[in-house]
C-alpha cells in the first residue's frame, strides 16, 4: 500500500467513477483498480460498491477516506512549506513516498542514520539515499553532518511535523473503521504497512508533535 492508492480512492469518491477517475490521477483504470484492490485488503474494508448503475461509496468509505483526505491535506502543507521555504513552487506532494516519511521522522526523531535504519528495519545506506531524494525533491539540505549523527534543520523539523500529523488522520481513520466494524484497536494493518513505528497511533504522534516549533510566516 502507498499514498497512490489513497490519491486514488480519492479520486473514485470524487468523480463517482473509476473511468473518470483514472484520468484525474493518470492512471489506467487496471491500475486504478488494483491500486483500490490492494487499498481495500490491507484495511479490511470494502470502499467502494460496483453496479450497472456506477460505483457508490460505502459507509466505512465515508470513514476512511474523510480522514485520508485530511490527510494528505496535511501533505499538500508539507508541500507549501516547501515552496515558501526555497520561494519556488514544490509539487513533492504527488512524488511522497513511504519510505520518504519513514526516513524523514526517523531521522528527525534519532538524529542518526544508524539508528533510524534499526528502527525501520532497512540498511543504513537506504535510509541515506531516501533522505538524498528527499532533499532532492526539495530543493535543499534537510539535514547536517555532525561527528555522531546530524542535526534536522528547522525545515527538516516542520516537515516531520506536518508528517505526523498526517499519520495521525490515518490512524483516527484506522481506528473509527475498527469501531464501526466492532473489532478492537489496531485489527488493521494500513498505517503499519504505511508510516514508521513511532507515529503508528495518534495519541503517542501528536504530544511528540509538540517538540517541534510551529511555522509561522508574516
Amino acid at each position: 500500500m502507498n499514498l497512490k492508492h489513497l490519491r486514488a480512492a480519492l479520486a473514485i469518491r470524487k468523480s463517482g467513477s473509476v473511468t473518470k477517475a483514472s484520468a484525474d490521477v493518470y492512471m489506467s483504470q487496471s491500475a486504478l483498480s488494483q491500486a483500490l484492490k490492494s487499498l481495500e485488503q490491507d484495511l479490511g474494508c470494502t470502499l467502494f460498491n460496483t453496479s450497472a448503475s456506477g460505483t457508490s461509496i460505502t459507509e466505512g468509505g465515508e470513514v476512511f477516506l474523510h480522514r485520508a483526505e485530511r490527510a494528505l491535506r496535511h501533505l499538500k502543507d508539507l508541500e507549501d512549506l516547501v515552496s515558501r521555504s526555497t520561494g519556488e513552487r514544490s509539487a513533492i506532494k504527488n512524488r511522497l513516498t513511504k519510505r520518504h516519511l519513514d526516513a524523514l521522522t526517523e531521522v528527525v526523531e534519532h538524529q542518526s542514520y544508524s539508528a533510524a535504519a534499526l528502527q525501520l528495519g532497512i540498511t543504513q545506506p537506504s535510509v541515506h539515499k531516501a533522505i538524498r531524494t528527499l532533499e532532492d525533491l526539495c530543493g535543499v539540505r534537510l539535514f547536517t553532518r555532525r561527528p555522531n549523527g546530524v542535526d534536522p534543520t528547522w525545515l527538516a523539523k516542520q516537515l516531520a511535523l506536518h508528517a505526523s500529523l498526517s499519520v495521525a488522520e490515518l490512524s483516527q481513520g484506522r481506528d473509527e473503521l475498527a469501531e464501526q466494524a466492532g473489532f478492537s484497536e489496531g485489527n488493521s494493518g494500513l498505517v503499519r504497512s504505511l508510516l514508521p513505528k513511532p507515529l503508528l497511533s495518534h495519541e503517542r504522534c501528536l504530544p511528540s508533535c509538540r517538540s517541534f516549533p510551529i511555522a509561522v510566516f508574516r
